[in-house]
């Protein structure tokens, strides 16, 4: 598992527990294909290269091929490699000679970092709870139109099903009616319950003008402060949109700057490069005014002078 030196009881149970985090097994890269020692951008006691590295897109590929997502090749994966953890974007090796398949910073080994908890935030007091009320009200309506409407229900799947209704999804655009084929009629039926689970619990809204998109960062040093760029899948064309901030929309990635004084990503709620994900939208409803960035600065943890390791395994034990 590696040497857990850490004196702090939490950060080492923490750094333990992604040993056993549920990934899937994809591909073997031997240590010799491996850089380790990507260097981190540091600027104003601030990683802006937090959490994320480089995939070369020969072995982006055999991952893709091993996840069977070859259709729609993903340009990021969240990995754990060798006490690592975070994302890799794909990218072709700059320096003439190099044969490295993956390139690891600092910032993403656990071993000898302690990964931060993030702070979420779905609710912001700028924007009416009008506006949420009626597009509760319009999902509530959706949910309850898709055993009888196969159009809705197609709607309802491809906007916020993602895999779990790539089954129902083809049937439904195959012909199937649910009012006549009791299997799709109970895919829809569980889809229709998990989504007003999650409505129930987690307020969890339908957002046609938005999207969630991992993290990513801008290697090429191209953006400056206060810029960032997103490619959005609209069908049936792939079109880019502009939002106030100077935030050019443009599929899967949020690209943020390496540029400016503080890292766009700790500008939100204190978070990083390591897998995070991010709400984007474009609808002017749900977009609240510009406000400064607040500080996340993390309190000093508190170390002890024995080793925590006891304190942990008697805890489970």
């Amino acid at each position: 598992m590696g040497r857990f030196n850490n004196k702090n009881i939490a950060k080492c149970a923490a750094r333990m527990g992604q040993c056993f985090s549920s990934t899937y097994a994809t591909v073997d890269v031997p240590r010799h294909e491996v850089n380790m020692n990507l260097e981190d951008i540091k600027r104003n006691n601030y990683t802006f290269s937090d959490g994320i590295g480089k995939i070369s897109p020969e072995l982006a590929l055999e991952v893709a091929e091993k996840l069977q997502l070859t259709d729609n090749q993903p340009c990021v994966y969240q990995i754990r490699y060798a006490g690592c953890k975070g994302v890799v974007a794909c990218w072709p090796n700059n320096k003439e000679g190099e044969n490295f398949k993956l390139s690891l910073r600092p910032s993403m080994n656990l071993i000898i970092r302690f990964l931060k908890s993030v702070l979420g935030h779905g609710y912001n007091p700028d924007v009416k709870d009008e506006i949420f009320w009626d597009m509760q009200m319009k999902m509530v309506a959706k949910l309850n139109l898709m055993l009888e409407n196969t159009q809705v229900a197609f709607d309802v799947i491809t906007a916020s099903c993602a895999e779990s209704g790539n089954t129902a999804s083809i049937m439904l655009g195959s012909g199937f009616d649910p009012k006549t084929e009791p299997h799709l009629q109970g895919m829809l039926s569980s889809i229709r319950v998990a989504q007003f689970e999650d409505l129930w619990e987690k307020s969890r809204i339908f957002v046609n003008d938005g999207r969630w998109l991992m993290g990513c960062f801008d290697e090429l040093s191209v953006l400056e402060q206060g810029q960032c760029f997103i490619q959005v899948t609209i069908e049936p064309v792939c079109r880019e949109l502009f939002c106030k901030t100077r935030v050019k929309v443009s599929n899967i990635c949020l690209i943020v700057p390496q540029k400016g004084d503080r890292p766009h990503t700790d500008e939100a709620s204190g978070s990083d490069l390591d897998g995070d994900l991010y709400f984007v939208t474009w609808d002017e409803n749900l977009i609240p005014p510009s406000k400064p960035p607040m500080e996340y600065t993390a309190a000093e943890a508190k170390e002890l002078i024995r080793d925590v390791r006891t304190s942990v395994t008697s805890f489970y034990l």
